[in-house]
């Protein structure tokens, strides 16, 4: 099947894989308390706040919403079970791997903190009136922050 043109091969450039990351609300976790594991090859992060709000959850007298809070701490909790606080804070290997046989990313536990005062970005003020909500949004503007060039999601099902 020569049809006497010459095979023509062109070159392709490889776009750069950028980083995701996707920052995890509670309602997400409550919805579906596996999804640590359902970004795959990439970086979660669960702000410190959305522990505090399942661990509150998790003693509802609403069984169904507390067996989901309770069944995502477990969870995380066997993600991170034997890893130091400084490897929590960095992110630890989801154990496992997908169907198509990749890893499942990492997960990283963020402590609710401030950017700084002289930043354009909105931070914490460390007073009670602060909604949770607000943490969690902050903590997702605070690695965009610092990883200008990385992608960064918040992922919540909140309207």
């Amino acid at each position: 099947m020569d049809s006497g043109s010459p095979l023509r091969v062109e070159k392709t450039t490889l776009k750069p894989v950028i980083k995701k990351t996707y920052v995890l609300d509670t309602n997400v976790l409550l919805h579906d308390p596996t999804a640590v594991t359902a970004f795959k090859q990439h970086h979660v992060v669960i702000p410190m706040t959305v522990l505090e709000e399942l661990d509150h959850i998790k003693d509802r007298h609403d069984k169904t919403v507390s067996r989901e809070a309770r069944i995502a701490i477990q969870m995380i909790d066997k993600v991170v079970d034997t890893a130091t606080p400084q490897q929590i804070q960095e992110g630890v290997d989801v154990p496992g791997t997908s169907l198509e046989g990749s890893p499942l990313g990492t997960l990283a536990i963020y402590a609710d903190q401030r950017l700084s005062d002289n930043s354009a970005v909105p931070y914490l003020d460390d007073t009670q009136a602060q909604a949770n909500d607000n943490r969690i949004i902050n903590v997702a503007l605070r690695l965009q922050a610092e990883h200008p060039n990385e992608f960064v999601c918040l992922v919540t099902k909140d309207i």
